[in-house]
């Protein structure tokens, strides 16, 4: 480690993922060096010091971002004076370099919107996408806690759709970016505040991703961000789609067969394989299973879901396809004090997925969904999302937010009056 770095027990790496071409292995080290070795022989062909040749921030628990390649070069997600910068795989040299972003754990994407090739990177700040020829910014989305790490993978969800995830209040945000007219932007679809994938890989199922958040196996519908389980039981993991399977890996080194759907998990098989911390993602190829910890290389070949047609265990997760889901980031939208038409005052209040009204003594009182974007309670009023928007009937809001940010802040009830502490 370099000075500003320490191992926190995970070992000095490298933590970045090895990448191949016809000719060359690209690998990045912990403390940054970038290096060429040749497929054929191993030995060295081109190096770069990142931090002393391009003037990269030591990254603390190590540089961790996979580089990528496409279109003949290479993008590495630097960080310090510059974000991203592009390397002719051939020689090392530069093609470009972008403005400056201090790096995260998170590798780079490659990936097309609305028909441009764009590299899009998630730094400390911000998630940003690049135009992949010249680094040039498009467009960048702030992080809503800044001061807060990301972790899990960038998700490509296709049309400029992305799915990134840090801690705490971070959460995690579907990101839609695209041409206005002439111009880039790019938006927050929705917000779940309650999921923080927390480990390196997540895996999209169908209409819904799953991942760890600590020690909760957790879903997330895409349409809307609404959180459809959270599951104990499952210590820190990846998870990597593997033919019939969905395969955990846990920080234990524990290797699991899952079959995940939004109403229940069914694990068919476990086993200690690995000795902890067994951090390094899966990789499931050419029908094999390939996994490492500190000391070794395995692979296995996974049974199909004929050979273990039952499963040893399986939780309920309580999730109903028609039941009323609302996203988290929708109903906090609406947290706020109103006044009713008979010019009562009431705070409305968002938390664990539901809108409540907190009454004169402080209790708080659902409000009824009527659907997955309406909410009403009888001599109160309703309340109905659109997009961002809060439209409410029979009721005004009288302490609006000047964002959206401001309005995702933690619920806060108003300090009780005189005649309910006596109460």
């Amino acid at each position: 480690p370099r000075e500003g770095q320490e191992d926190y027990g995970g070992g000095t790496g490298p933590h970045a993922t090895p990448v191949v071409d016809a000719e060359r292995v690209f690998a990045l080290g912990y403390g940054g060096r970038l290096v060429a070795l040749s497929l054929a022989t191993g030995g060295l062909e081109w190096s770069v010091d990142l931090v002393e040749a391009c003037g990269a921030k030591p990254v603390q628990f190590g540089f961790a971002a996979t580089p990528r390649l496409a279109s003949g070069q290479l993008f590495v997600h630097v960080g310090g004076e510059s974000g991203v910068i592009a390397f002719d795989p051939s020689t090392g040299a530069v093609a470009w370099r972008s403005s400056g972003a201090d790096a995260s754990y998170v590798s780079p994407l490659v990936a097309s919107v609305d028909g441009a090739a764009q590299v899009v990177y998630a730094s400390e700040d911000g998630t940003t996408g690049l135009a992949q020829d010249s680094g040039r910014e498009l467009w960048t989305l702030p992080h809503l806690r800044p001061d807060l790490t990301n972790y899990a993978m960038l998700v490509d969800l296709g049309d400029g759709s992305f799915l990134v995830s840090g801690q705490g209040n971070r959460g995690l945000r579907r990101i839609d970016a695209g041409r206005s007219g002439e111009a880039w932007k790019a938006e927050a679809r929705w917000h779940a505040r309650a999921v923080q994938f927390s480990h390196g890989s997540v895996v999209r199922l169908g209409g819904f991703v799953y991942g760890s958040n600590g020690s909760l196996l957790c879903g997330v519908r895409l349409e809307d961000g609404a959180v459809v389980f959270k599951e104990r039981g499952f210590a820190e993991s990846n998870l990597v789609a593997a033919g019939d399977w969905t395969v955990r890996v846990d920080e234990d080194g524990e290797l699991a067969l899952l079959r995940i759907a939004p109403e229940r998990i069914d694990v068919h098989a476990r086993r200690k394989v690995a000795e902890p911390k067994a951090w390094a993602a899966p990789v499931f190829t050419a029908g094999r299973l390939l996994l490492r910890d500190g000391v070794r290389l395995m692979c296995f070949e996974l049974p199909t879901l004929a050979d273990l047609p039952e499963p040893i265990e399986s939780v309920e997760t309580g999730y109903e396809p028609d039941r009323v889901l609302v996203a988290p980031s929708q109903i906090a939208l609406a947290h706020g004090t109103y006044v009713t038409e008979d010019g009562r005052s009431i705070r409305l209040v968002a938390e664990d997925g539901a809108l409540s009204c907190a009454d004169s003594a402080g209790r708080l009182v659902p409000l009824s969904p009527a659907s997955d974007r309406v909410f009403e309670a009888p001599g109160i009023g309703r309340i109905e999302l659109v997009g961002n928007d809060v439209r409410p009937t029979g009721l005004r809001l009288v302490e609006p937010a000047d964002t959206v940010e401001a309005r995702l802040a933690e619920p806060e009830l108003a300090p009780p009056s005189r005649e309910q502490v006596a109460s």
